[in-house]
């Protein structure tokens, strides 16, 4: 073999290297975390224009306008991610109480479509667990159980379908929060995800510094949602849980308590805007 030909022999076994030592670092890069592609979903208007879907009639204006405008949330639960087909798409198991009529009370399929998408790029984690992801969302992970609240689809046909307005909607259970080992199901409060920044500004800006305290939003809440009145009202007690949320215990003259759960939506901190997102009545 002359000189010309044992270079050039060199230099194409030197490209071959980098090319495949490239696509190794690429594909299983050093942190032994690797990416999965996630097939994209239709959003709903083009699937009812493909007649890619069953349903095609009173599907609310709000999915309709890619998750913009207002709603009403009249679903919600915990439920236990089983499969994520697409960027639009995730099935679950029902694993808490619902308002589902026609179905048992849990345990049950649940088809979840997402007004906004997640990501295309999934995460593969060095135990192999895929975390899919998107702009604001928790990590989603196959297994783990999410609080969601949504819009059911009227009628459904199967399985209720589900239509998530946004991230803040789907929230991965808080596994160590002091109420969540009694007995008594909480009520999840639906959040206005689109009125939570602004409230945010508003604090921001020197008004409403009440949103800032948790007792003071709790008792709000009662007020004004439960029809409580705060004259009947004998003891308010607030206790910050591991997880960031503080649970807030009210005693009322009648005997009754009152148990909520409030997380802060928009920023965690001494600054942040608090809300209700759990409540129950404790007799």
């Amino acid at each position: 073999m002359n000189t010309n030909k044992l270079f050039r022999f060199i230099a194409i076994g030197i490209v071959l290297f980098l090319v495949i030592y490239a696509g190794t670092y690429f594909l299983f890069p050093p942190n032994g975390k690797s990416s999965i592609d996630l097939p994209v979903g239709d959003d709903m208007a083009t699937q009812i224009k493909k007649g890619a879907t069953i349903y095609t009639k009173n599907v609310p204006d709000y999915v309709l306008a890619g998750g913009t405008g207002v709603f009403t949330a009249d679903f919600s639960a915990t439920v236990k991610v089983t499969s994520v087909q697409n960027t639009r798409t995730i099935l679950g198991e029902i694993t808490s109480f619902t308002n589902i009529v026609g179905q048992n009370p849990e345990h049950n399929t649940v088809i979840l479509y997402l007004c906004r998408p997640l990501l295309t790029k999934a995460e593969q984690l060095p135990d192999g667990t895929i975390a899919y992801s998107g702009v604001t969302y928790p990590q989603i992970v196959v297994g783990q159980s999410y609080d969601v609240f949504g819009i059911l689809q009227n009628p459904w046909q199967d399985y209720p379908y589900v239509y998530i307005s946004s991230p803040l909607a789907f929230e991965q259970t808080a596994g160590d929060n002091g109420f969540d080992s009694e007995s008594s199901v909480l009520v999840t409060k639906p959040i206005d995800s689109d009125k939570m920044p602004a409230l945010q500004e508003e604090v921001d800006n020197g008004h409403l510094p009440e949103l800032l305290k948790p007792q003071l939003v709790a008792f709000d809440f009662l007020v004004h949602e439960l029809a409580i009145p705060g004259s009947t009202v004998s003891n308010v007690q607030d206790e910050k849980q591991p997880n960031g949320q503080r649970n807030v215990t009210v005693s009322l003259q009648d005997r009754r308590t009152i148990q909520l759960v409030l997380i802060q939506p928009v920023r965690t901190g001494p600054t942040g805007i608090w809300c209700v997102k759990k409540f129950r009545f404790v007799q």
